[in-house]
């Protein structure tokens, strides 16, 4: 098991990483294409550690197995609990999806919406 520290200093080397290529969380163009990908759609979810990427609001997170090997019976959302959560956030809007924190077995998936532009104060 790692430690906490190991697991700070890996997601902050993460985020300086995903700051430099200038990743933001990935928003599928609709439910179909998260279904027509099945498992493979978690490919396509970025990495961005403890990054806050600017213009994104985080509106939930949850614990996931990335082992493949999780049980239903566990804390952690399984792999196709973890897609079946993407699908269902996906019928509801245009959400971005992102790691947010990662560890030996399991991660945590950030759900993003669009950060609101808000007029500009100096303009009126």
């Amino acid at each position: 098991m790692l430690s906490a520290q190991t697991l700070h200093d890996i997601n902050t080397t993460i985020a300086v990483k995903a700051a430099q290529k200038g990743l933001t969380p990935y928003v599928p163009w609709n439910l179909e294409e998260v279904q027509e990908h099945g498992v493979d759609f978690l490919r396509f979810i970025p990495n961005i550690g403890y990054l806050e990427p600017p213009d994104w609001d985080l509106v939930e997170s949850r614990l996931c197995d990335k082992s493949g090997l999780g049980r239903e019976d566990e804390p952690a959302l399984t792999v196709g609990q973890t897609l079946e959560l993407i699908e269902e956030w996906t019928a509801k809007g245009s959400y971005g999806y992102a790691i947010i924190e990662e560890g030996q077995f399991q991660v945590v998936l950030g759900i993003f919406e669009k950060a609101p532009v808000l007029p500009d104060q100096d303009k009126a």
